[in-house]
């Protein structure tokens, strides 16, 4: 799954790439809201005229595109101040990325609810005394 952003460079971008179960089952943790591995990315650099066809990065309220790049792992990369990354020859999107409904928590709407009910209740004895 592409994650968090694109960074265009002019003739090659940068972009993270995570593998794990949030990437590939899950989903973003705030979705999920279960935690399973690590949740590690790897820093991938495409050329330039394939970040376009990327649609969406992963992040809490979207699940991004799908992508499989081949080329080469470098431990060194002298592009990444000398992180470790894949200079991909090849990107593909597998699938292509989409917004989540974040999950509705029942317990949440009741607290709200209750919440705006105290608000207008001491509104009402505030107003209620000033008289």
């Amino acid at each position: 799954e592409a994650v968090r952003g694109i960074i265009d460079q002019g003739r090659h971008a940068w972009l993270q790439v995570n593998d794990g179960p949030y990437a590939l089952d899950r989903g973003p943790l705030p979705a999920s809201r279960t935690t399973a591995g690590t949740n590690a990315g790897v820093a991938v650099r495409i050329p330039s005229a394939r970040a376009g066809s990327i649609d969406t990065v992963g992040d809490a309220r979207h699940h991004g595109a799908i992508i499989e790049v081949t080329g080469p792992w470098q431990v060194s990369n002298a592009g990444d101040a000398g992180g470790a990354a894949i200079r991909a020859e090849r990107v593909d999107v597998i699938q292509p990325g989409h917004r989540l409904d974040p999950p509705r928590s029942p317990l949440r709407t009741w607290a709200a609810v209750a919440a705006a009910g105290l608000a207008l209740t001491l509104t009402g004895a505030a107003w209620w005394r000033r008289r």
